[in-house]
C-alpha cells in the first residue's frame, strides 16, 4: 500500500431488530472508548505493547489498531491550523477509532507460500446472539487516499463456526481520477485518485 491508503471504522454494531417496536437492540458493538458489547476482540498482529500503541514499531504511518487522530498527520486534519495538513478526521473528534494504514511492511510480510498473502491483518470479534434473528450489522467508516486494486478491506460473519459470509467489501474505485476531498476548513483537493468504494459507493 501506498503511505496515503488510510481505512478507520470508527464505530461497529451487530443490532437486532424488533419490528413490534420499530426499534433496535443491540447485541454487541465497539466504540472503542470503552463503551464496548463483546465476548471476546483480537487483533492480528496485535500491536498494543508497541511505544505507540496501534502502529507497527518501525513507524507510526503503519498502523493497525485503536489509536487517534494524533497518531500520524495522515488523520489529523488540521487545515484550520495549516492548510497543509490534510488528514481524515478534524479537530472536533477526539475520541478514539479502529485504523488501517499500511498493513504491507516489514514487520507484516505474511507467508504467501502458505496462502498467507503480504500485510494480512485482521481483527476478529466473538458476539452471543443465542436466540437472536434478524441480524443486522452496520459501521461508520472514513478513508483517504490513492488506493490500488491489491488493497482490500472486507466485513465477514461467522455464526457457530459456520461458513463465512462478506457483509461488506472496500475496494479501490480506480475509474475515479480527481476525487474532490472537502477538509475542515473549507479547502478542497483533488490529491488522491482512485478512492476506496463500500459495496460501490465512495
Amino acid at each position: 500500500m501506498k503511505s496515503r491508503n488510510i481505512f478507520i471504522t470508527c464505530f461497529a454494531a451487530l443490532a437486532i431488530s424488533v419490528p413490534q417496536l420499530q426499534a433496535q437492540t443491540v447485541v454487541g458493538s465497539d466504540d472503542f472508548d470503552g463503551g464496548e458489547i463483546f465476548l471476546t476482540r483480537t487483533f492480528e498482529p496485535d500491536l498494543s505493547g508497541n511505544a505507540i500503541p496501534g502502529t507497527f514499531s518501525m513507524s507510526n504511518f503503519d498502523v493497525f489498531g485503536i489509536v487517534d487522530r494524533n497518531v500520524n498527520f495522515r488523520y489529523a486534519d488540521d487545515t484550520l491550523i495549516d492548510p497543509a495538513f490534510t488528514g481524515v478526521f478534524p479537530s472536533t473528534k477526539t475520541d478514539l477509532f479502529f485504523a488501517s494504514m499500511d498493513t504491507v511492511n516489514d514487520e507484516n510480510p505474511g507467508d504467501p507460500d502458505n496462502g498467507i498473502p503480504n500485510g494480512l491483518a485482521t481483527l476478529t470479534y466473538t458476539f452471543d446472539i443465542s436466540g437472536q434473528t434478524d441480524l443486522m450489522f452496520s459501521a461508520d467508516f472514513a478513508a483517504l487516499g490513492d488506493f490500488e486494486s491489491a488493497d482490500l478491506f472486507e466485513i465477514t460473519a461467522s455464526i457457530d463456526g459456520g461458513a463465512s459470509e462478506v457483509l461488506i467489501t472496500l475496494l479501490a474505485a480506480e475509474d475515479i481520477d480527481d476525487y474532490v476531498y472537502t477538509f475542515e476548513d473549507g479547502i478542497t483537493t483533488t490529491m488522491e485518485n482512485d478512492p476506496m468504494s463500500i459495496n460501490g459507493t465512495i
